[in-house]
């Protein structure tokens, strides 16, 4: 390994506060980055993350571009609000930095795409944070999926909803869908790798109910069909009025022809065809979890730098996360239109 990244967050509240609570000083005694600079419109955030991440006041900025000249970083970690994510990577990259930045890439699909190409044009590395694919439970049942020990996939069925029926509060209460953007983009995600390949079509009927406060969608259905003929119906709801698989407690199920996996609320259990035919009440085989050192963002931010020294690619990288903003942006359109959408037509109809 070589020496510590010298290493900016921009964004140092929500998802922030936790980068700089949690991930950022486990790396920093690991000697994999050293923090020189935070930023946040919020002083009270950031007075809080400098105490955290042990900075002086003279590495504490308001703002971002100061920050930059005054500290020259080589990586830099955005966590602010997704309508600003466009701003700071190009910005970064200019100055430089390689980024790993929180998901989504953007809030729109235009400005993702510039995003992407800045990174190509500049030659700069930058990843995304899918971290809920890295989870311990959700890492296990992908190996399962992937491990062929029960025939063929056929489809998958995934189950996300929670109560937040009064809206997101500020940013993220004047998005429009809100939901989609920075909650189903996680479980979109996370379906292409379960299946493995891209999405083929896909129709989502989206919609909020009288009782929630939001702008945009904060409902969902859809249907998914893949380029390998698997299937998945997935539900995505932050108005419920009970939050029945809500955040690392989903539900997925994948059938296979030999065996039908589960997990749910944290568990996962499979249930072989021989032991269950014909029964009313089946029997699932409780599964051992996979062991590791590092689960979600200490995962990605260690396979990050690691790519940046010259290590192998991280999993989550710029291009390969594209596809999943597309698929996001095609259920939008799908809903818009009441109809199914050709993923690969949209794009090709975006210029991508």
């Amino acid at each position: 390994m070589g020496m510590p990244l010298k290493t900016i967050i921009i964004g140092t509240g929500g998802w922030g506060k936790t980068w700089c609570t949690q991930t950022l000083p486990k790396a920093i005694r690991e000697g994999l980055v050293e923090v020189v600079a935070a930023v946040d419109v919020n002083t009270d955030n950031l007075s809080a993350a400098g105490q955290l991440l042990g900075l002086s006041e003279g590495q504490c900025f308001t703002d971002a571009k100061f920050a930059f000249e005054q500290t020259r970083p080589q990586i830099c970690i955005i966590a602010s609000p997704p309508n600003t994510h466009e701003e700071m990577a190009v910005l970064a990259m200019e100055y430089g930095c390689d980024v790993l930045s929180e998901k989504p890439i953007a809030d729109t699909l235009a400005s993702s795409l510039r995003i992407v190409e800045t990174a190509r044009r500049l030659n700069r590395k930058m990843g995304v944070t899918m971290t809920h694919r890295f989870r311990r439970p959700i890492w296990t049942f992908r190996e399962l999926v992937r491990s062929g020990a029960y025939g063929e996939l056929d489809y998958l069925v995934m189950n996300f909803n929670w109560h937040r029926r009064d809206g997101l509060k500020e940013r993220q209460a004047k998005m429009v869908d809100t939901m989609l953007i920075e909650g189903a983009i996680h479980q979109l995600d996370l379906l292409e790798n379960l299946a493995g390949v891209h999405c083929e079509s896909v129709y989502m009927d989206s919609w909020t109910p009288k009782w929630g406060n939001y702008t945009g969608s904060a409902q969902a259905l859809l249907t998914m069909r893949f380029e390998n003929s698997v299937r998945a119906s997935y539900e995505t709801a932050w108005c419920n009025a009970s939050p029945q698989h809500s955040w690392e407690k989903e539900y997925i199920r994948a059938e296979f022809e030999r065996a039908t996996l589960v997990l749910n609320r944290g568990g996962i259990e499979v249930f072989m065809e021989e032991e269950n035919r014909l029964k009313s009440d089946p029997i699932g085989k409780p599964v051992e979890f996979k062991e590791s050192t590092k689960w979600g963002n200490d995962y990605l931010l260690d396979a990050f730098v690691h790519w940046v020294q010259g290590g192998q690619k991280m999993e989550t990288d710029i291009e390969s996360n594209l596809h999943s903003m597309i698929l996001l942006f095609a259920s939008i359109e799908s809903s818009k239109l009441g109809m199914p959408v050709n993923v690969k037509t949209f794009a090709q109809e975006n210029g991508i």
